[in-house]
């Protein structure tokens, strides 16, 4: 949704494809979700990334229009929910993993993914 996720990406080595906001802190119009969206399915994201307090009709819509599930986590650490920002981490990663996974044949596992060094 957001660009907020690029670090947590880059640690893995991945790179954001786009965001729904054309502009940070502007919410997308129905034609910029349509595009996004359009694209996503195209070549074939496996998962948006976007924070909860982002607007759930705009992830619906995107779902609707493209087929790609949003995984939704706050960026910042909920002690309510996890017992350390690495345990919301592992969370979010598995997620991704399960969203990667969606009706292939071959598939990703925690063992397999591994964050930069320096990273944790």
């Amino acid at each position: 949704y957001h660009r907020e996720y690029s670090y947590f990406l880059n640690s893995f080595g991945y790179s954001s494809r786009a965001t729904l906001e054309s502009k940070p802190g502007v919410s997308p119009s129905a034609g910029r979700i349509a595009e996004v969206g359009a694209v996503a399915q195209r070549e074939k994201t496996l998962f948006l990334l976007s924070s909860p307090y982002y607007p759930r009709g705009v992830h619906s819509k995107f779902t609707e229009i493209s087929g790609v599930p949003v995984l939704e986590m706050s960026t910042q650490w909920l002690p309510s929910q996890f017992p350390s920002p690495l345990a919301q981490r592992r969370d979010l990663v598995q997620r991704m993993i399960q969203a990667a996974n969606r009706g292939k044949t071959d598939s990703f596992s925690l063992d397999s993914v591994r964050l930069k060094r320096g990273d944790g």
